[in-house]
């Protein structure tokens, strides 16, 4: 039997992350891998690198995001601003540089003969720099199509920030963003993927936790675009 822990789109909040952290080392899992996005939205992505850089066992995707702090920002069809993601960058230490550019696109993996593939999201065929448009409709003949140029058994992917579990060509998992509450209000979600003689089983699970003292940060820090993030992605709106 192997377990892996599974994460995705921590986005600056280190709360949200160290209470995903706490549940998944009661667990007694083989592994912990990110689908990417660690930085970025939050206000904290300085002190999550410094806790995931530090993870025994630990592997992290390359989402958008990392992209725009390794390559600049050049998203047209991003909901964060230019601003944003420079404020990023000048909070991030020099430090964190090497681990960030060790993230990796894709990790495949085969497991008691289970194929398993870890990615941010797929890249657009036409236009490799950027990611497919989000999904919002995750069907199963859509993800199909998403997911048509890979060929394994489960594809574990996040960037669309809501939680999904469909079988199709694949099991489509995601277990939605650990630090971006919406659609709920002070949630973190994360998963247990297990494989046990060839079958696959996943958990999901959603933690409460109070996001509003992240919320508070983005003020405290003057993040900018923090009325916009607080409000839609987190569900709090400031005076």
């Amino acid at each position: 039997m192997y377990k892996i822990g599974v994460f995705t789109d921590v986005h600056g909040n280190d709360l949200a992350l160290k209470t995903v952290l706490d549940f998944l080392n009661k667990q007694a899992l083989d592994e912990i891998i990110s689908l990417g996005d660690l930085i970025a939205i939050g206000p904290n992505s300085n002190e999550v690198l410094n806790i995931v850089t530090n993870l025994p066992n630990f592997t992290s995707i390359r989402g958008n995001h990392e992209k725009y702090y390794l390559y600049g920002f050049a998203n047209p069809d991003s909901c964060t601003e230019a601003s944003h993601q420079e404020w990023v960058k000048t909070n991030i230490e020099k430090k964190h540089d090497e681990f960030l550019q060790n993230t990796v696109y894709q990790l495949d993996k085969e497991i008691e003969g289970v194929k398993l593939t870890f990615i941010h999201y797929p890249l657009r065929s036409i236009d490799p720099v950027h990611y497919e448009y989000i999904e919002h409709n995750a069907t199963v003949d859509n993800l199909n199509i998403l997911f048509r140029n890979f060929s394994t058994d489960v594809i574990c992917y996040g960037h669309e920030h809501v939680s999904s579990f469909v079988k199709g060509n694949a099991l489509y998992l995601n277990p939605g963003s650990c630090g971006c509450p919406y659609p709920e209000k002070d949630i973190t979600r994360c998963m247990i993927l297990t494989i046990d003689n060839g079958n696959v089983k996943y958990e999901h699970f959603k933690l409460n936790y109070d996001s509003n003292k992240v919320v508070n940060d983005m003020y405290r820090k003057e993040m900018p675009e923090r009325d916009f993030i607080s409000s839609n992605f987190y569900l709090y709106k400031k005076a």
